[in-house]
């Protein structure tokens, strides 16, 4: 519900934000162990464990966080290939932060917000890179918001503002179960 603040992708955008995280969600399952075997010594069967759960969703969570700088400018196909993309290069994002440098990234700003951010803007420079496009986008009335819009924005920060702590507290188990 963060993402129906644009007037006249209301209810389009909590269902592309529902299905693109349910797809990235799936995806992040096979590329995490893909990285896994690829970091590890040993080739590692697939075990489904409370880790490996926790870091399936915050490889997803980041293909979530670029959408919001995505949001409305591109078609479901598109929308699709980049979440899919964002999705594995998240997961090599993930094993390369707390496996090979070994850092501690509370509530994830650096594997997930940044990245996230990060990642949206690329894709947003590489599509978007005329400026011709730009003044298409800053020109459009379908990028506008209403009160109704505005509201669903409002519910919506406020259920993350109450889902994030248990994200934190999520992260922090992870931490210490890994040790």
């Amino acid at each position: 519900m963060l993402y129906s603040a644009l007037r006249d992708h209301q209810w389009s955008s909590i269902f592309l934000v529902l299905f693109l995280g349910i797809v990235a969600i799936e995806f992040s399952f096979f590329s995490y162990y893909l990285w896994a075997n690829t970091f590890s010594e040993k080739f590692s069967k697939i075990n489904i464990n409370f880790n490996v759960l926790i870091c399936i969703e915050y490889c997803a969570a980041s293909a979530i966080v670029s959408l919001g700088g995505l949001l409305g400018k591109l078609s479901l196909i598109q929308y699709f290939v980049v979440v899919i993309f964002e999705t594995f290069m998240s997961c090599f994002n993930f094993f390369l932060c707390y496996d090979k440098l070994d850092l501690f990234d509370n509530g994830g700003s650096i594997t997930i917000h940044l990245f996230g951010a990060i990642f949206g803007l690329g894709v947003s420079i590489v599509l978007f890179c005329n400026e011709t496009d730009f003044m298409k986008i800053d020109n459009n009335p379908h990028i506008t918001s209403n009160y109704r819009s505005n509201m669903l924005a409002f519910i919506g920060s406020i259920f993350l503002w109450l889902f994030f702590p248990s994200f934190n507290v999520c992260w922090i188990f992870f931490k210490i179960s890994k040790f």
